[in-house]
């Protein structure tokens, strides 16, 4: 990876993504709320997620487009979740939790109550929510790694979407509840093992850990020569470890 060429990139990324929100805030938010809308915004949207892949820098290609730019939280206390319908529902990532509600699920589910009525309605929305969310984080790990999808973090969503319809379900059938001293620290361990085994496990095997260490020093040997060395120098140890 040359560093002067990856900048360059990361220039042109950045003109597309200012004009692309300057679309979606100047002209498609004029735009009736709804399909009209959707439909003025998905072409962005897709442009956002590949333009980055341009990028082959861990640093740099994590495509991450933010397109609300709000100053409320974006978790809320997830290792106190009391069940995984709690952790996804309402402690992780509420931004992009919102997002996904606004354009997969409230959509799905009002199609779902006219097909298999009220009481499950749910259910489908959130299996497809989950199924969605995981072939967008596939995305985002293939623009980390390069290499052929396995597809682990993909399956690690739709397990999920499964494991929260079980819990709905659950809670419907069974008039029993758990103390949440019992059900939290389950679903902690729940989402430990499957995230092991699932979502650090490509990384890992590709061996992304090493990579961030080598471009931090790529980056930082590059920014160093736009100067002197007498003003900073170089050590013989430091050179080793960049090439």
């Amino acid at each position: 990876m040359e560093v002067e060429s990856e900048l360059k990139s990361l220039i042109t990324v950045g003109l597309f993504t200012y004009v692309s929100l300057t679309y979606c805030y100047r002209i498609a938010a004029k735009i009736p709320k709804g399909l009209p809308r959707l439909l003025a915004l998905l072409p962005v949207m897709i442009i956002l997620f590949i333009i980055p892949i341009n990028l082959h820098s861990i640093y740099l290609g994590h495509p991450l487009v933010i397109l609300r730019v709000e100053h409320e939280p974006h978790f809320k206390s997830p290792h106190l979740a009391s069940s995984l319908q709690d952790f996804w529902g309402r402690r992780w990532n509420l931004r992009v939790l919102e997002t996904l509600r606004l354009v997969i699920y409230y959509p799905i589910r009002s199609v779902s109550i006219r097909i298999i009525g009220d009481r499950s309605s749910s259910l489908p929305p959130v299996f497809v929510t989950f199924a969605v969310s995981g072939l967008i984080h596939e995305l985002l790990y293939y623009s980390i790694l390069r290499a052929k999808p396995t597809w682990e973090i993909t399956w690690f969503f739709v397990l999920h979407g499964v494991l929260v319809d079980m819990e709905i379900i659950l809670k419907k059938k069974v008039k029993l509840r758990l103390h949440r001293a019992i059900t939290g620290p389950l679903a902690m361990a729940n989402l430990t093992l499957t995230s092991v085994c699932l979502v650090l496990a490509p990384l890992l095997r590709n061996r992304v850990d090493e990579r961030i260490i080598h471009e931090f020093y790529l980056f930082l040997d590059f920014f160093l020569s736009l100067f002197p060395s007498k003003v900073y120098p170089r050590s013989l140890k430091f050179q080793k470890v960049i090439k």
